[in-house]
């Protein structure tokens, strides 16, 4: 067992922060998005979701519209309109449905509701398509305040891709898919 302390702040650490740093990064820098797959238990999470990272991409758009390098690569690569700096709000809100609609048909953002009983330890998988970058951690509890955070070791991961991960992409165990499309109807 190979477990590695946690060099961080209890109280701030949030794998909301991680995984936002992450997609924003990437985004910015015009790197290829890694694949995210989220479970939830129920339909009303996985709204929940879309509706925060739409909201929280909205506003990272707009934080940063007079970037026109990231604006000029974003539209190239998710817009299907003309880009303007003096783009006013509607269009942003077009981009962020387009970024987000086109990352879930190409299954990088993928929400499913998962009623197995699949959350019984907080794990995180860090690109677990990828045969070289692929990590996965489990979060534990200890007696003291600071939490341990387990980096399972290479033949682990293998196991937890096989009997774990590929089972998810099998259609009896995936869940059902809530994609980000059905949320733009309602």
């Amino acid at each position: 067992m190979h477990t590695v302390e946690a060099n961080f702040d209890i109280d701030a650490f949030s794998m909301r922060n991680v995984f936002f740093k992450d997609f924003f990064q990437t985004l910015h820098n015009n790197q290829t998005i890694k694949h995210y797959r989220f479970n939830f238990p129920i339909v009303s999470y996985a709204t929940v979701f879309w509706v925060g990272i739409k909201k929280v991409l909205y506003r990272y758009l707009l934080s940063n519209r007079n970037d026109f390098e990231l604006f000029k690569n974003l539209y190239d690569t998710y817009g299907d309109f003309n880009f303007s700096l003096n783009d006013n709000d509607e269009l942003l809100v077009h981009l962020t449905d387009a970024i987000l609609s086109k990352l879930n048909k190409e299954r990088l953002i993928m929400v499913f509701i998962v009623d197995a009983p699949i959350y019984t330890l907080p794990l995180v998988a860090v690109n677990p398509i990828a045969n070289k970058d692929f990590e996965l951690f489990a979060f534990l509890d200890t007696e003291s305040e600071e939490p341990n955070l387990f980096q399972f070791p290479p033949t682990d991961r293998i196991l937890w891709r096989l009997f774990v991960w590929d089972k998810l992409k099998d259609n009896r165990y995936t869940g059902k898919s809530v994609e980000y499309e059905s949320l733009l109807k309602n």
